[in-house]
């Protein structure tokens, strides 16, 4: 199966990706910057960069779908995001929203996580937020963990 993921070089994507390819899958990926996808260890031969949780990371993922192909969104937009419904209607495109898994899923997602490589994360002391936050912003960490 082919797949596209945005926001590849985020934490969950870092997650998913080496799955999805252990799996067989073909996977592509939309990522904010190089050294994101760097940092979490994501390699990919066809990442593109560019905003992906935005109104045109969602108009590049719809436009990237086959015919007939199925967008997953289980990330929150930042702000409203119109859909070119013409394109969704002449191409048979699917969009499918989550917010939440079953009981059923979660216990699944627990199993597999053993499988995983870990992601890298920065852990700091709850005093360094603003450091912590830094990082993040500049994409030189993917995950960052606050101690108490």
């Amino acid at each position: 199966m082919r797949l596209l993921v945005t926001g590849v070089s985020g934490y969950v994507g870092a997650a998913l990706v080496p799955r999805l390819v252990a799996a067989g899958h073909e996977v592509r990926g939309f990522a904010r910057s190089q050294e994101r996808v760097a940092a979490a260890g994501v390699e990919l031969d066809d990442i593109v960069l560019g905003e992906a949780i935005s109104g045109a990371g969602l108009d590049r993922a719809l436009g990237a779908l086959e015919p007939g192909g199925t967008l997953l969104v289980f990330s929150w937009l930042p702000e409203p995001v119109p859909v070119d419904f013409e394109q969704l209607l002449r191409r048979e495109l699917t969009v499918v929203g989550s917010c939440s898994a079953t009981p059923a899923a979660m216990r699944d997602a627990i199993d597999l996580l053993p499988q995983l490589d870990p992601i890298p994360a920065v852990t700091l002391p709850l005093e360094r937020f603003a450091e912590g936050l830094e990082l993040y912003r500049s994409h030189e960490a993917v995950k960052v963990v606050y101690t108490p």
